[in-house]
């Protein structure tokens, strides 16, 4: 019984813990400003293109393109993370959404041009043999066309003529 009882109060202590810290990150997220999140996420993208100009990889062609389209997954992946975030843990991400999906789109639209202009060279037999090879591309070409008005529409006078 008195094993049972220090459990029970390890346990509260470390409930306390967690809402302290969790307070805590909300706090200090409250003076990070969405708009500082672009360049931020910029940042790969350029060190990805800069390492590849300087220092070519055997196919820089083909690492930039695979470089781009992982950084565009992984934010995808976070701007999908960020209400069952909020939801589970309770750390609050809201009001950087918009930041992390735009820069999602910034780098699927990056992985598209690359694809499109340095490993196709706007080729369009070459571009309707790949979409009958490789189905995956199709998978991202119909996730690009959904991801356009998502964009598209998020900016402020879109928003607000949408209704939020």
């Amino acid at each position: 019984m008195l094993t049972m009882a220090r459990g029970v109060v390890h346990r509260q202590a470390d409930g306390a813990k967690f809402s302290a810290m969790k307070s805590a990150i909300n706090r200090a997220l409250r003076y990070l400003p969405a708009w500082a999140l672009y360049p931020l996420f910029l940042v790969p993208g350029v060190w990805l293109l800069v390492g590849q100009i300087l220092a070519p990889s055997p196919n820089p062609v083909e690492a930039l393109e695979h470089g781009l389209g992982e950084y565009a997954l992984q934010l995808l992946i976070l701007g999908l993370f960020i209400t069952p975030l909020r939801d589970v843990v309770g750390v609050n991400l809201v009001r950087y959404r918009r930041a992390v999906g735009v820069m999602a789109f910034v780098y699927v639209l990056a992985h598209l041009v690359v694809y499109l202009w340095l490993d196709r060279q706007w080729e369009w037999d070459a571009l309707v043999k790949d979409f009958t090879k490789r189905p995956y591309i199709i998978v991202g070409m119909v996730s690009f066309v959904i991801l356009v008005p998502l964009a598209l529409t998020s900016n402020n006078l879109s928003i607000r003529r949408l209704g939020a």
